[in-house]
Parts: structure tokens; sequence; C-alpha cells
């Protein structure tokens, strides 16, 4: 209590009172167009910040529909990548099939080659009997019995050479 009394201190309670509210009532009304500043600012942000996330609404929408487009596509490039390992797969097997047909064309053509010579060959040996028939020696007794037959018989005779001549020389005829 303080040293003048009760009623001094009722004094000082009552004036303390007065002073405290008159004090508040001064700083609220110091302060309230900054309070309204304040407020008008956390407004503000608040539609700023409903803008922004109907903004960011939007843009999630937009994500999933994207996501949804890129699952789809990655289906379809699943889709096409099985497609592309089928054809990689059956490309596979015709190049070995194509290296399997070069080795027997390889093959055909050497056997070509050596059927080519032995033709050669024996064209070859036809021409000479063609050529003995026509120009044959004239010392010889067969020749001249020869010259003698019909051009059927000479012809028979001359198979019959040839079929003797490739017997011994190991060569097939053509039939």
């Amino acid at each position: 209590m303080p040293p003048c009394g009760i009623q001094c201190y009722d004094a000082c309670m009552e004036l303390t009172k007065r002073n405290l509210s008159d004090i508040v009532g001064a700083v609220g009304d110091a302060f309230a167009p900054w309070m309204e500043r304040v407020e008008e600012r956390f407004d503000s942000m608040e539609q700023r910040q409903d803008k922004m996330q109907a903004t960011l609404d939007v843009h999630t929408r937009v994500l999933d529909s994207h996501t949804e487009i890129l699952d789809e596509h990655t289906k379809i490039l699943d889709e096409h990548t099985k497609i592309l390992d089928s054809h990689t797969h059956l490309l596979g097997t015709h190049g070995r099939q194509i290296s399997q047909l070069q080795t027997t064309v390889d093959k055909i053509s050497t056997r070509l080659d050596a059927i080519e010579g032995r033709l050669e060959a024996v064209e070859n040996d036809i021409k000479e009997i063609y050529r003995m028939l026509k120009h044959p020696p004239n010392d010889s007794k067969k020749v001249k019995a020869f010259r003698r037959q019909t051009v059927e018989s000479q012809i028979l005779e001359a198979y019959r050479t040839i079929v003797t001549i490739a017997q011994e020389a190991d060569v097939k005829l053509p039939r």
C-alpha cells in the first residue's frame, strides 16, 4: 500500500485504471490504421493464395492429364518395342536362311563350274572326232571301210566310239 493511505491508493488506482484505459484506447487508435493495413494485406494474401491454389489445381489436372497421355504413349511404345523385337528376330532368321541359301548357291556354282569344264572337254572331243571323220588318214583300212558306210552307220559307229572313250575316261555322258 502507498504511504498516503487507502484513499490515496484508491485515487491512484482510479487514475491508473483511467490512464490505462486511455492508453489502451490511444494505442488501439494509433495501431488501428496499421492493423487495417495488415488485415488488408492478409486478405490480399489469402486472395493470392486462393488464386495460386486454383492455378495449382488447374496445373495438377493438366499434369494428371499429361501423365495419362504419357502412360498411353508408354503402352504404345511398349507394343512397338515388342513388334520391333519380333521383326528383329525375323530378320535374324531370314539372315540365317539367306546365308544357308548363299552356301547352297556357292556349292551349286562350284558343281556347275566342274560340269562346264567337263562339257567343254566333251565338246572338244566331239569336235576332234568329227574332224577325224571328215579328214581320216588315208593309209588305214578301217578308215577306207568307214568311208564306204552310210552316214547313219558312220554316226552310230562314232557314237559307240564316244561311249567307249567316255567309259574309259570315267565321264558320264548326257542322255
